[in-house]
């Protein structure tokens, strides 16, 4: 028991130890790099133009924490009889869903094969935009509306619900906006984790001397 003590007592003094100068040397790494004019982020006050001019956003991490680690057990997954009870169950059976990808996603082994199954368990109809994810926004725009042309069977009325995830939701919305006869065959734009308001990344891939030179 003793040793047992000990041992945890230890452990617990080292892993203080190493936080602590790992924090020490995150403050000094952002320290030399702020003070670096070829590493310094060229980001900040340009990204979030979805902010500017909008009243000052809120920090809801808490209720999202609660929502997201409830103590209760989760809920069983949804089922195809209790989907056909949810409002407009009718109507989601009939639109065909089109997943867009996000940046590079094509590499990712296994991309979003819980949520295929889930759709397929449903009896809900989606399908997987054949974009090339490493390609820019007008090429990956041009390819959707090629696509959703397709899937609506050239019927005017709404029958497509665009599903794009991270970069795949700026493509979805590129080709709404550049492709005006989309906007009467798609029914919805559903955007997961899309950078709409900018991804410093980027902006600084494109303006940094250093990491443009990497890119």
């Amino acid at each position: 028991e003793l040793l047992r003590d000990n041992v945890a007592r230890a452990t617990h003094e080292l892993r203080t130890e190493v936080e602590e100068q790992l924090a020490a040397l995150q403050v000094e790494l952002q320290s030399w790099v702020g003070a670096n004019p070829n590493l310094k982020p060229y980001c900040h006050g340009r990204i979030g133009w979805l902010l500017r001019g909008e009243p000052p956003s809120q920090d809801l991490t808490a209720a999202f924490l609660r929502l997201a680690l409830p103590s209760a057990p989760p809920p069983p997954p949804l089922s195809p009889s209790s989907l056909s009870l949810l409002p407009g169950a009718r109507a989601m059976r009939r639109f065909s869903y089109l997943l867009v990808p996000g940046l590079l996603t094509k590499w990712y082994p296994l991309y979003m094969a819980t949520l295929r199954a889930d759709f397929k368990r449903l009896g809900l109809t989606l399908t997987c935009s054949r974009i090339d994810t490493d390609q820019p926004v007008r090429v990956n725009a041009a390819r959707l509306m090629h696509e959703v042309l397709e899937l609506s069977g050239g019927e005017p009325e709404a029958r497509v619900v665009l599903l794009g995830h991270s970069k795949g939701a700026v493509d979805a919305a590129a080709a709404l906006s550049l492709f005006p006869e989309l906007r009467g065959r798609v029914a919805a734009l559903v955007s997961v984790q899309g950078p709409h308001g900018g991804s410093a990344i980027a902006h600084d891939l494109a303006n940094t001397q250093v990491q443009r030179s990497v890119a």
